[in-house]
Protein backbone atom coordinates (compact mmCIF):
# COMPACT_ATOMS: atom_id res chain seq x y z
CA UNK A 1 0.00 0.00 0.00
CA UNK A 2 1.78 3.61 -1.25
CA UNK A 3 2.10 5.45 1.42
CA UNK A 4 2.24 9.53 1.55
CA UNK A 5 2.28 12.84 4.13
CA UNK A 6 0.24 15.54 3.49
CA UNK A 7 0.80 18.80 4.52
CA UNK A 8 -0.58 19.24 8.44
CA UNK A 9 -2.70 16.11 7.77
CA UNK A 10 -0.50 13.14 8.55
CA UNK A 11 0.00 10.30 6.58
CA UNK A 12 -2.65 9.54 4.13
CA UNK A 13 -3.37 5.87 2.78
CA UNK A 14 -4.15 5.01 -0.85
CA UNK A 15 -5.78 1.10 -0.76
CA UNK A 16 -4.85 -0.95 -3.78
CA UNK A 17 -7.04 -2.09 -6.00
CA UNK A 18 -9.24 -4.78 -3.91
CA UNK A 19 -7.87 -8.10 -4.78
CA UNK A 20 -10.65 -9.98 -4.17
CA UNK A 21 -13.01 -8.29 -7.04
CA UNK A 22 -12.11 -9.18 -10.61
CA UNK A 23 -14.99 -7.86 -12.54
CA UNK A 24 -15.59 -4.61 -12.99
CA UNK A 25 -19.29 -4.39 -11.74
CA UNK A 26 -21.74 -1.19 -12.80
CA UNK A 27 -25.43 -0.61 -12.57
CA UNK A 28 -25.78 -0.24 -16.00
CA UNK A 29 -24.27 -3.66 -16.46
CA UNK A 30 -26.06 -5.19 -13.94
CA UNK A 31 -29.16 -4.58 -15.05
CA UNK A 32 -28.60 -5.26 -18.94
CA UNK A 33 -27.77 -8.63 -17.45
CA UNK A 34 -31.15 -8.80 -15.69
CA UNK A 35 -32.64 -7.86 -18.80
CA UNK A 36 -31.36 -10.28 -20.89
CA UNK A 37 -32.19 -12.96 -18.18
CA UNK A 38 -35.73 -12.01 -18.62
CA UNK A 39 -35.75 -12.34 -22.16
CA UNK A 40 -36.95 -16.10 -22.23
CA UNK A 41 -39.60 -14.92 -20.02
CA UNK A 42 -40.97 -11.71 -21.36
CA UNK A 43 -41.17 -14.81 -25.28
CA UNK A 44 -43.03 -17.06 -23.67
CA UNK A 45 -45.49 -14.45 -22.34
CA UNK A 46 -45.80 -13.11 -25.72
CA UNK A 47 -46.25 -16.48 -26.67
CA UNK A 48 -49.09 -17.44 -24.35
CA UNK A 49 -50.76 -13.95 -24.59
CA UNK A 50 -50.10 -12.28 -27.65
CA UNK A 51 -51.21 -8.75 -27.83
CA UNK A 52 -51.84 -8.28 -24.06
CA UNK A 53 -48.95 -9.16 -22.94
CA UNK A 54 -47.29 -6.88 -25.55
CA UNK A 55 -49.85 -4.09 -24.70
CA UNK A 56 -49.04 -4.51 -20.88
CA UNK A 57 -45.36 -4.51 -21.49
CA UNK A 58 -45.04 -1.90 -23.73
CA UNK A 59 -47.16 0.59 -21.39
CA UNK A 60 -45.34 -0.45 -18.35
CA UNK A 61 -41.87 -0.16 -19.91
CA UNK A 62 -42.77 3.44 -21.67
CA UNK A 63 -44.67 4.92 -18.94
CA UNK A 64 -41.74 3.55 -16.60
CA UNK A 65 -38.59 5.38 -18.51
CA UNK A 66 -41.31 8.47 -18.86
CA UNK A 67 -41.66 8.82 -15.38
CA UNK A 68 -38.21 8.47 -13.95
CA UNK A 69 -36.63 10.99 -16.79
CA UNK A 70 -39.55 13.77 -15.36
CA UNK A 71 -38.60 12.79 -12.20
CA UNK A 72 -34.83 13.63 -13.21
CA UNK A 73 -36.20 16.76 -14.70
CA UNK A 74 -37.83 18.08 -12.06
CA UNK A 75 -35.73 17.28 -9.69
CA UNK A 76 -32.74 18.76 -11.80
CA UNK A 77 -30.64 15.49 -11.67
CA UNK A 78 -28.41 13.72 -14.01
CA UNK A 79 -30.95 11.51 -16.22
CA UNK A 80 -30.91 8.04 -14.90
CA UNK A 81 -33.08 6.02 -17.42
CA UNK A 82 -29.92 4.86 -19.29
CA UNK A 83 -28.59 2.98 -16.22
CA UNK A 84 -31.80 0.57 -16.92
CA UNK A 85 -33.87 0.23 -13.62
CA UNK A 86 -36.92 1.99 -14.86
CA UNK A 87 -36.75 -0.69 -17.91
CA UNK A 88 -36.22 -3.30 -15.30
CA UNK A 89 -38.95 -2.10 -12.91
CA UNK A 90 -41.58 -1.48 -16.05
CA UNK A 91 -41.16 -5.32 -17.36
CA UNK A 92 -41.15 -6.93 -13.78
CA UNK A 93 -44.45 -5.10 -13.07
CA UNK A 94 -46.27 -6.11 -16.22
CA UNK A 95 -45.37 -9.89 -15.83
CA UNK A 96 -46.64 -9.47 -12.50
CA UNK A 97 -50.06 -8.80 -13.57
CA UNK A 98 -52.99 -10.68 -15.29
CA UNK A 99 -53.22 -10.51 -18.90
CA UNK A 100 -56.56 -8.47 -18.75
CA UNK A 101 -55.62 -5.97 -16.67
CA UNK A 102 -56.27 -2.34 -17.85
CA UNK A 103 -53.78 -0.34 -19.42
CA UNK A 104 -54.71 3.04 -17.48
CA UNK A 105 -54.57 0.79 -14.27
CA UNK A 106 -50.77 -0.18 -15.62
CA UNK A 107 -49.63 3.29 -16.05
CA UNK A 108 -50.85 4.30 -12.74
CA UNK A 109 -49.21 1.74 -11.46
CA UNK A 110 -45.85 2.05 -12.83
CA UNK A 111 -46.30 6.22 -12.33
CA UNK A 112 -46.38 5.04 -8.87
CA UNK A 113 -43.37 2.48 -8.44
CA UNK A 114 -41.18 5.55 -10.31
CA UNK A 115 -42.58 8.45 -8.80
CA UNK A 116 -43.79 7.28 -5.19
CA UNK A 117 -41.67 4.54 -4.51
CA UNK A 118 -38.10 5.03 -6.19
CA UNK A 119 -37.78 9.15 -6.88
CA UNK A 120 -39.44 10.17 -3.80
CA UNK A 121 -37.35 8.66 -1.79
CA UNK A 122 -33.74 9.46 -3.46
CA UNK A 123 -33.85 7.16 -6.52
CA UNK A 124 -32.31 3.60 -6.90
CA UNK A 125 -31.11 2.37 -4.10
CA UNK A 126 -32.64 3.84 -1.72
CA UNK A 127 -36.62 2.39 -1.89
CA UNK A 128 -37.75 1.00 1.07
CA UNK A 129 -40.05 -1.44 -1.45
CA UNK A 130 -39.68 -2.99 -4.59
CA UNK A 131 -41.19 -1.02 -6.73
CA UNK A 132 -42.55 -2.94 -9.25
CA UNK A 133 -44.26 -5.08 -6.46
CA UNK A 134 -45.57 -1.91 -4.90
CA UNK A 135 -47.19 -0.85 -8.40
CA UNK A 136 -48.78 -4.32 -8.29
CA UNK A 137 -50.20 -3.70 -4.92
CA UNK A 138 -52.05 0.30 -5.85
CA UNK A 139 -53.62 -1.68 -8.99
CA UNK A 140 -54.92 -4.55 -6.95
CA UNK A 141 -56.20 -1.92 -4.88
CA UNK A 142 -57.77 0.26 -7.26
CA UNK A 143 -58.83 -2.13 -9.92
CA UNK A 144 -60.88 -4.40 -10.47
CA UNK A 145 -58.98 -7.57 -11.86
CA UNK A 146 -60.03 -10.52 -13.51
CA UNK A 147 -60.91 -14.09 -11.57
CA UNK A 148 -59.35 -17.06 -12.22
CA UNK A 149 -61.25 -19.55 -13.93
CA UNK A 150 -61.15 -23.53 -14.30
CA UNK A 151 -59.67 -23.34 -17.75
CA UNK A 152 -56.16 -23.33 -16.91
CA UNK A 153 -53.69 -26.10 -16.50
CA UNK A 154 -53.80 -27.59 -13.03
CA UNK A 155 -51.60 -30.47 -13.52
CA UNK A 156 -47.82 -28.97 -12.26
CA UNK A 157 -46.40 -31.14 -15.38
CA UNK A 158 -48.60 -28.55 -17.67
CA UNK A 159 -47.87 -25.19 -15.59
CA UNK A 160 -43.97 -26.23 -15.90
CA UNK A 161 -43.79 -27.47 -19.50
CA UNK A 162 -46.80 -24.77 -20.96
CA UNK A 163 -47.32 -21.99 -18.54
CA UNK A 164 -50.65 -20.73 -17.91
CA UNK A 165 -53.40 -18.90 -20.49
CA UNK A 166 -56.10 -18.07 -17.93
CA UNK A 167 -56.42 -14.49 -18.16
CA UNK A 168 -56.74 -14.14 -14.57
CA UNK A 169 -52.46 -15.36 -14.29
CA UNK A 170 -50.07 -13.38 -14.59
CA UNK A 171 -48.37 -12.69 -18.16
CA UNK A 172 -45.06 -13.87 -15.71
CA UNK A 173 -46.68 -17.50 -15.43
CA UNK A 174 -45.08 -18.88 -18.22
CA UNK A 175 -43.67 -22.46 -18.68
CA UNK A 176 -40.99 -22.71 -15.35
CA UNK A 177 -37.83 -23.97 -18.31
CA UNK A 178 -38.17 -20.24 -19.21
CA UNK A 179 -37.30 -18.67 -16.08
CA UNK A 180 -35.31 -21.31 -15.18
CA UNK A 181 -33.61 -20.59 -17.93
CA UNK A 182 -33.06 -16.89 -17.32
CA UNK A 183 -31.99 -17.61 -13.95
CA UNK A 184 -29.62 -19.76 -14.53
CA UNK A 185 -27.99 -16.87 -17.05
CA UNK A 186 -28.04 -14.75 -13.71
CA UNK A 187 -26.69 -17.18 -11.90
CA UNK A 188 -23.42 -17.57 -13.96
CA UNK A 189 -23.11 -14.62 -14.45
CA UNK A 190 -23.00 -13.84 -10.68
CA UNK A 191 -25.70 -11.88 -10.45
CA UNK A 192 -27.42 -13.83 -7.87
CA UNK A 193 -27.16 -16.29 -5.30
CA UNK A 194 -29.19 -18.77 -4.79
CA UNK A 195 -29.84 -18.50 -0.45
CA UNK A 196 -32.56 -16.10 -0.55
CA UNK A 197 -34.14 -17.92 -3.68
CA UNK A 198 -34.44 -21.04 -2.52
CA UNK A 199 -35.30 -20.22 1.49
CA UNK A 200 -38.47 -18.69 -0.50
CA UNK A 201 -39.21 -21.52 -2.11
CA UNK A 202 -39.00 -23.38 0.72
CA UNK A 203 -41.03 -21.40 2.90
CA UNK A 204 -43.45 -20.85 0.58
CA UNK A 205 -44.17 -24.61 -0.56
CA UNK A 206 -43.99 -25.46 3.14
CA UNK A 207 -47.29 -23.45 3.46
CA UNK A 208 -48.83 -24.08 0.82
CA UNK A 209 -48.60 -27.73 1.87
CA UNK A 210 -49.98 -26.80 5.09
CA UNK A 211 -52.62 -24.71 4.27
CA UNK A 212 -53.28 -25.14 0.75
CA UNK A 213 -55.39 -27.68 0.23
CA UNK A 214 -58.77 -28.60 1.25
CA UNK A 215 -57.63 -29.46 4.47
CA UNK A 216 -54.55 -29.31 6.43
CA UNK A 217 -51.53 -30.67 5.04
CA UNK A 218 -53.44 -31.53 1.70
CA UNK A 219 -52.16 -28.73 0.01
CA UNK A 220 -49.37 -29.33 -3.34
CA UNK A 221 -46.56 -27.82 -3.05
CA UNK A 222 -44.98 -29.24 -6.71
CA UNK A 223 -47.89 -27.44 -7.92
CA UNK A 224 -46.86 -24.18 -6.25
CA UNK A 225 -43.40 -24.60 -7.54
CA UNK A 226 -44.29 -25.65 -11.06
CA UNK A 227 -46.06 -21.84 -11.38
CA UNK A 228 -43.71 -19.89 -13.87
CA UNK A 229 -44.71 -16.80 -11.89
CA UNK A 230 -43.71 -18.24 -8.40
CA UNK A 231 -39.84 -18.71 -9.59
CA UNK A 232 -40.34 -15.27 -11.28
CA UNK A 233 -40.49 -13.58 -7.91
CA UNK A 234 -37.90 -15.74 -6.70
CA UNK A 235 -35.32 -15.40 -8.42
CA UNK A 236 -35.79 -12.16 -10.30
CA UNK A 237 -37.83 -10.27 -7.57
CA UNK A 238 -36.48 -11.17 -4.63
CA UNK A 239 -33.07 -11.34 -5.56
CA UNK A 240 -33.26 -7.38 -6.29
CA UNK A 241 -29.72 -6.35 -4.98
CA UNK A 242 -31.46 -3.19 -3.99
Amino acid sequence: VPMSRRAGTGPAVQPARFPHITRDWTTAGILRDVLIALVPVITGSLWLHGWRAAALLSVSVAVCIAGEALACLIARKPLTIVDGSAAVTGVLLALTLPAGTPLPAVACGALFAIWVIKAFFGGLGKNLLNPALAGRVLILLLWQLPSASASGPTEWMDLFLRGSTDLASPIGSVPALLVLLGAAYLYLRGIITLTAPLAFFAASAGMVWVFGGESLFTGSPVTFLADGGVLLIGFFILSDTV
